[in-house]
């Protein structure tokens, strides 16, 4: 499977919820998928009804590409609140994303919140990097980053990667997981904005390490910044 979206191909709208789930099974069969989209390739997602939803769940499997809770391509404008949730903090199921995770689209706006949660208690799962935003797309509201669980191989973002801007309020929480080790410092830091020159943050931005409930116990051995990377 090259690409797997969640809404339409070119033309046509969705009118209510979306939901995709990734959940190998126990067979010994080998699976090759490259990109996952919650939404729409080149066309838009726009639900009629409140209430009607978003969301990505990648629970068990590998991702050779990247996930992204939005559409493909400058028309597949997403007007609602992507979530995407990688983990489903099952010891038993494992998830690796070769490249990245985004809460928005690839190239494609959202019009709404995005959200991305990153929950995997398999030592063997990990992911390249974490963006709240979109690649090369922007974000018109909140953008917010959850992490429980899970190894993070290069680093993680509020915001959008090369181009984009976020203009709500951008939270980065690191509540567990492992980002880089004593040996080996995770590469690409901790960033309440996004990547690149041309990403922008137009509102409040809020970067927590640490679960003040004692639930979850974070490792880091990184860079932290509240602004972007160059």
């Amino acid at each position: 499977i090259d690409n797997a979206f969640g809404g339409s191909n070119i033309n046509g709208n969705i009118s209510g919820s979306i939901q995709v789930n990734v959940n190998k099974g126990a067979d010994p069969c080998v699976w090759n998928i490259g990109n996952i989209y919650g939404a729409s390739n080149d066309a838009t997602y726009s639900p009629t009804a409140d209430g009607n939803s978003l969301t990505v769940n990648i629970m068990n499997g590998n991702i050779n590409g990247s996930v992204y809770g939005g559409g493909k391509g400058a028309t597949a404008t997403v007007t609602a609140n992507p979530a995407v949730v990688i983990g489903d903090g099952n010891a038993e199921h494992s998830v690796i994303i070769a490249q990245n995770v985004y809460g928005g689209g690839d190239a494609a706006a959202v019009d709404g919140n995005t959200q991305v949660t990153y929950n995997d208690n398999n030592a063997a799962g990990h992911v390249d990097n974490l963006f709240g935003g979109g690649n090369a797309a922007g974000v018109s509201g909140t953008a917010t980053v959850n992490m429980m669980a899970g190894t993070i191989t290069t680093g993680i973002y509020g915001g959008c990667n090369s181009v984009g801007d976020v203009a709500g309020a951008i939270q980065v929480n690191i509540y567990g997981g492992t980002l880089g080790s004593s040996s080996a410092h995770m590469p690409g830091g901790i960033f309440g904005g996004g990547y690149g020159q041309n990403t922008t943050t137009s509102g409040n931005v809020t970067v927590t390490i640490g679960d003040l409930e004692g639930n979850y116990t974070p490792v880091v051995y990184a860079d932290i910044y509240g602004g972007a990377a160059p």
